[in-house]
Order: structure tokens, then C-alpha cells, then sequence
């Protein structure tokens, strides 16, 4: 049953080969790359024996073995490629003083420029381990330009800074790890640098081809300033066509992610796909569909707009199968779709093998499985139908399939579902096609002023639109439905689900609908355990949430959320994770606000409280003696004065969590002075959140 759709997908085994062996260098230092290679060419070796036997690979019995070689040659493969991708691990701090090239430049939400440098001369009172290929990641302070960044790729600067070794991890249950994100992009060390520790050394161009497109990206959008688009039209813009999503405002951003089509401004295979057949219409009117040298055009065409865009998988995805289809046409070679799709996922992790751990690259690969499994079936319903209803029909059964593809994993990491995705789809996706071909017409006629000002009133008028729309879709009744929560084993059931109940359908094999059958009865019983573990938890955490303070509490499923002030950003990559998975509902209450004792917090724990200490003077508060035995923990928050030592021990209670919002000369001192006494210090910004699950 099963050998049935394998044998046709031959690369879906070897990506799978390719991918264990990337996840297992997870577990492995990078020293141990040239263990890996000699065994690497001792497979190889055993390889080319096996195949150049006769006697062997002839021999039905053992050709297991031929596969077997292969399994491990290309896992060995993933691993070493993995290993040699992997940035140097630095631990500690160092206070350096460093000339760098500029690799890549943005600008925070916060107006901060985040810049990525290659180092090349690094002075330090310690030794600080770097080479020639490493990557730094700054934060520099910005001085007269607010949100423009005054470099480049290529420029050289200086700067100093207490530059930190990433370290990978998340500091939060539940929560994003930002950490390992940056590792896994490359970068071994980051640091703040002020506005006065940061000068420009010189403004030479990129030399690097990589950079040069970088180059080019920059110049498309200064193109687009220059012809009048500004505000929140340039922000969709440059990230509709250029993939430099760091210039969308926030409020816009979530305008697209509750309208359900954030995918419209993440550039994917849906902008390669116009491309290629706006590509497709020119070029048929001067050459023949059988054209080596049309074949060139496209795929190189292809190829500079996945690079211009920043190369995100989704994009890299769309560009090798549109490449391998156009070869496989000239050639004329049908392919098996799901197999494209396995030979696209083999050749990104060649080159980029933290794919793997990127969501983008799952969603991408997963929205086109879902539209090849999932449209035929809904495409039957109106194939007979009219032009109107067909094309009304398409729209939807794409969306459909696509959202039936990522849905599981959406609901996984995102953790919230779009309600109104389909009329989103109906009214955005439509716009996608002119915008992209308006915005490419301006950079080719840009140096024409006619043509320009006609191209960028089109332009706006079109983006105006859709941003009205999308902000129009974000105000309907429960748009957005977040603090969701399915955990790993309950999407791979629900993925299983799937593929069964499809298999059914194209098949009319009754196993198939018996496995789907129990599998849909595992997702019932694996969505009841996270009820009942939801309705039966109890918890107090501190949270690592900067130099702003959140502590929450859980239970029986109710969550309260205390901090001294909200930032919905903030509390997104902080704490939105662990509420939806332990809670169904979230309150929030700001510290010392409604408290008759000022600067003075009791937070209700399952088995007693702990106390929260705010910016107080400790000799003016006086302990209520029937009290003091429920008291769990003490929370210092602020700047709290007065003799803490002492009052710790009046209180009688042996646990001191302090948070992010506590200055740091005064956790310093606290710890310093708790830690030598014996009493439990747990401080979240060197340890990461503090948890209580009671008695659990």
C-alpha cells in the first residue's frame, strides 16, 4: 500500500536521510566534524564497492544493502554539512574594541540599527576566539536618522562594545528562542554599541555578489521613496516585492496576520509564480517553448529575484521547482509533483541546512503539498460551472487546500487560527499580480518622470486599497482567534489524519480509511489529556521579560498575567506561549496599582503566596505575623531599599526570585549578599524565568 506512493518519490527517502542527519549534529560539537568525514568517505568507499560488484548489487538478497549504504552516506552527508555550517560556540563576555564589514543592515522596531559584520580586526584585554568567516551581530544606538540606517553592505566601521557569545535556549517556558535563531542563522556573538562608540570607517562598495544584490535591493527601494510611495504603502511594498519586512509598522503587520494573509508580504513561490508567467508571456513572443537558451533566461531571471528577495526557503522552494519543471519540459520529462517537491527540500538543505529548523521552510513546502493533494477533490465540485464561479472557485479551493496543508503546524508554532482567511484570500490575492508587475515597470522606466509618476499613482492607489482592506477584515467580530494550543504529538496525528483520509479518497482503500479512523479517535483523546492537563495545572512563574516585569499564575486553568506595564510584543515572544498551553483564558492586572500598600504585591500561588517588593523602603513595612507561614517566596521588582537580609529573614522564608525590572546594581547586590547567607537566589536575567508548578 504504502510502496505504492513511495517507489514514484524516490527523494522523499533521501531528504529524510539528509534531514535525520541535520537534526542529530543538533546534539553535537563541531570538533567532531572530521570524526564525521572519515566516516563519511568510508561509506563512500563502500558505496562505489557495492555498485561496482556485480556479484553484490545483482543479487536480490542483498540489495538492502546498497540501501543501507546510501541511507548512511547521506546521513553522514547532513551531519558534516551541518557541522561545517554551524558558527563557532563562544561563551563569556569580552570588551573589545573592532574594525568590521558590513554584511547586512536593518532597523528595529525600536528605530535601533540591527547590523551584521564580518570582523576583521578585533583588540581586547582577553583573547577572543574569531575567524575570517564569522558573523557579530550589533545593535547600535541611532544618532541623528531615527529609521534609517546611515551603512551599507560593504562599509566598514568601528566600533566597541561588551560584545556576549549567543548563547541557545529559550529563557521563557514555552517561548521563542532567539537565541538559537541567531545561531543557527550564523551568528557566533552580539553587542549594544552607543550612538558615540560607532563611527564609519569607509563606504566601499559590496564586492561580493551577495552583497551586490543586497545593493540592488536597497536601490529598488530608494526608487520606489523617490517616485512619492511613502508611509504605510512603501512599508507593504518593499515587503511585498523586496522581502524587507523590517520596514512594516506594527500596526500593519497585524492588520495582514489577522486578516489571514501575511503570506501575501512574506515574498514566496505565489510572487515567483507571477513572475515566472509575466516572464513567460514576454518571452513567448520572440522565442520557440522549446529553447535552451529560453530556458536560461528563466531560470536565471528566477534565480536574481530569489536572491534580490533575501532567498527565503518558500522562495528557493518555488525557484527550484519551476527550474526543474521548465528542464524537465525541454527535456520532455513529466515529474511527479511530491517528488519535486522532496528534490526542492533535498537541494535547500545542501545549502542551507538550518532550514531544517526554520518554520518558513515547513509552511512553504507544506501550503503546495496541500494544494496538490487537496484541489483536485474540491476543484470537482464546480469544474461544470461557469467562468465566474470557476475563477470564484479556484480562489477558494487554493486557499482552502493550502490552509488544510499548514494549518496543524500554524496552530503548533503560532498558536491562533484567521477566521476570515478566505474572503481575505478573495479580496488581497487578486492584487498581488498588478502590484508586482506596476512595482517591476517602475524600476525599468524609472529614469522617465511620464511614466514614473503614471506607474506610482497606479501603485499607491492599488496599495492603499488593500491595506484598507486588510484593516477593514482585522475590525470583523472574532478575526483573529489566539492563545490556541496543540501540542507536537496532536499535529502529527492530526498530519496523519490527513494523509489517510486523502489516500482514502484517491484510492478506495479500506485500510486507509481504518487507519484514518484511528487516527481521528488518538486526536480526540490526545486533545482531552491537554484539557484535563490544563484544567489540573497550578503554576507560578517570573517571567524573563527584560527590563519589564511579568509574573504569572495559573489555575484550574484561569491565568493572570501581573507586570508593571504591557507591550503586546513583548508579551507575544514572552509569555503568550505558556498561557496557551496551561490556560483558556488570561487576565491582566498591573502591579501596585489597585493596592492599598504601596509598592506592595501579594501574588496568590496554589500553595501560599509570594511577595512582590516594588521600589519600597523595607523598614517601613511591618509583617503580619499570621501571614508569614503561607509566604512561599519574596519577589524584588524595584529598586528596593533598606536592609533586605533582614527582612528576609522576618519573614522566614528562604526563596529571593528577582526580575528583570530590579536594576542591575541592585541584583548584584542582593545575590552577592543572599548567596553567601545559603538562601535559594534565582535571578530570571541569568538564569531565565523562575517556575512553580506547586505540588505538582
Amino acid at each position: 500500500m504504502f510502496q505504492d506512493f513511495l517507489k514514484p518519490v524516490p527523494f522523499l527517502r533521501f531528504v529524510f536521510a539528509l534531514a535525520t542527519g541535520i537534526y542529530c549534529s543538533e546534539y553535537l560539537n563541531k570538533s567532531m566534524a572530521g570524526v564525521f568525514f572519515a566516516g563519511f568517505v568510508l561509506l563512500f568507499a563502500c558505496l562505489l564497492f557495492v555498485f561496482y560488484m556485480p556479484t553484490v548489487y545483482r543479487r536480490f538478497s542483498l540489495r538492502w544493502l546498497c540501501g543501507v549504504f546510501f541511507f548512511l552516506f547521506l546521513f553522514h552527508l547532513g551531519l558534516i554539512s551541518a557541522l561545517l555550517s554551524r558558527p563557532r560556540h563562544v561563551e563569556g563576555e569580552y570588551e573589545v574594541e573592532a574594525t568590521a564589514e558590513v554584511v547586512e543592515v536593518d532597523v528595529t522596531y525600536s528605530g535601533y540599527w540591527r547590523i551584521v559584520v564580518t570582523p576583521h580586526e578585533v583588540s581586547s584585554k582577553d583573547s577572543v576566539p574569531f575567524g575570517p568567516s564569522d558573523l557579530w551581530q550589533i545593535i547600535v544606538e541611532p544618532s541623528d536618522s531615527f529609521f534609517i540606517a546611515p551603512v551599507s553592505s560593504g562599509n566598514k566601521v568601528r566600533f566597541k562594545t561588551r560584545l556576549e557569545g549567543i548563547s541557545s535556549g529559550a529563557p521563557n517556558p514555552m517561548a521563542f528562542d532567539y537565541g538559537g535563531y541567531l545561531f543557527r542563522q550564523g551568528i557566533s556573538c552580539f553587542g549594544f554599541v552607543s550612538k558615540d562608540d560607532f563611527s564609519i570607517e569607509s563606504r566601499d562598495r559590496a564586492k561580493d555578489f551577495l552583497q551586490r544584490i543586497k545593493e540592488a535591493r536597497s536601490k529598488a527601494y530608494r526608487i520606489y521613496k523617490e517616485n512619492g510611495i511613502s508611509g504605510k504603502q512603501l512599508q507593504v511594498l518593499s515587503a511585498l516585492t523586496l522581502g524587507m519586512r523590517q520596514e512594516l509598522d506594527n500596526e500593519v503587520k497585524t492588520w495582514f496576520v489577522h486578516s489571514g494573509v501575511i503570506h501575501v508580504l512574506a515574498v514566496s513561490g505565489l510572487h515567483v509564480g507571477i513572475i515566472f508567467l509575466f516572464l513567460n508571456y514576454i518571452l513567448n513572443s520572440f522565442l520557440p517553448r522549446r529553447s535552451l537558451f529560453r530556458l536560461f533566461i528563466v531560470i536565471t531571471v528566477l534565480v536574481v529575484y530569489a536572491l534580490l528577495t533575501g532567498a527565503a526557503p518558500s522562495v528557493l522552494r518555488a525557484v527550484i521547482m519551476l527550474s526543474v519543471i521548465q528542464t524537465g519540459n525541454y527535456f520532455r520529462r513529466q515529474s511527479n509533483i511530491y517528488n519535486l517537491l522532496c528534490v526542492s527540500a533535498f537541494i535547500i538543505l545542501m545549502i542551507q541546512p538550518s532550514s531544517l529548523f526554520h518554520v518558513g521552510f515547513w509552511l512553504s513546502h507544506l501550503a503546495v503539498a496541500g494544494i496538490v493533494t487537496f484541489y483536485p477533490l474540491l476543484h470537482r465540485f464546480y469544474a461544470y460551472r461557469n467562468i465566474f464561479v470557476r475563477s470564484i472557485g479556484d480562489l477558494t479551493s487554493v486557499s482552502v487546500s493550502a490552509q488544510l496543508g499548514t494549518f496543524p503546524l500554524s496552530l503548533y508554532v503560532f498558536r491562533a487560527f484567521p477566521i476570515w482567511f478566505l474572503l481575505a484570500n478573495l479580496f488581497i490575492l487578486p492584487l498581488v499580480a498588478p502590484i508586482l508587475v506596476l512595482a517591476n515597470s517602475l524600476i525599468v522606466v524609472s529614469g522617465s518622470d511620464f511614466f514614473s509618476s503614471l506607474i506610482s499613482g497606479l501603485l499607491e492607489e492599488l496599495l492603499t486599497f488593500m491595506i484598507e482592506m486588510v484593516q477593514w477584515l482585522n475590525s470583523l467580530p472574532s478575526a483573529y482567534i489566539s492563545g490556541l494550543w496543540i501540542g507536537g504529538l496532536t499535529m502529527l496525528l492530526i498530519y496523519s489524519f490527513l494523509i489517510t483520509a486523502a489516500g482514502w479518497i484517491y484510492s478506495k482503500n479500506r485500510m486507509f480509511i481504518k487507519l484514518s479512523l484511528i487516527f481521528l479517535l488518538l486526536i480526540i483523546a490526545a486533545l482531552n489529556v491537554e484539557y484535563l492537563l490544563k484544567r489540573t495545572t497550578n503554576a507560578f512563574v517570573v517571567f524573563d521579560g527584560g527590563r519589564t516585569a511579568y509574573v504569572g499564575i495559573v489555575e484550574g486553568g484561569s491565568g493572570i498575567l501581573y507586570a508593571n506595564q504591557f507591550s503586546e510584543r513583548d508579551i507575544g515572544f514572552v509569555c503568550s506561549g505558556f498561557f496557551a498551553r496551561y490556560s483558556f483564558d488570561v487576565q491582566r492586572i498591573t502591579v501596585f496599582e489597585n493596592n492599598e500598600m504601596n509598592e506592595i504585591e501579594l501574588f496568590p500561588a496554589s500553595n501560599g503566596i509570594y511577595l512582590g517588593l516594588g521600589d519600597i523602603n523595607l523598614s517601613e513595612i511591618d509583617l503580619v505575623d499570621d501571614r508569614k507561614d503561607e509566604i512561599k517566596g519574596i519577589v524584588v521588582l524595584g529598586d528596593t531599599k533598606g536592609d533586605l537580609l533582614s527582612f528576609v529573614e522576618k519573614a522566614g522564608c528562604r526563596r529571593i526570585i528577582i526580575a528583570g525590572s530590579c536594576p542591575p546594581w541592585c541584583s548584584e547586590q542582593w545575590s552577592q549578599k543572599l548567596n553567601e547567607k545559603g538562601y535559594l537566589v534565582h535571578d530570571v536575567r541569568e538564569k531565565g524565568a523562575y517556575v512553580d508548578f506547586g505540588d505538582r
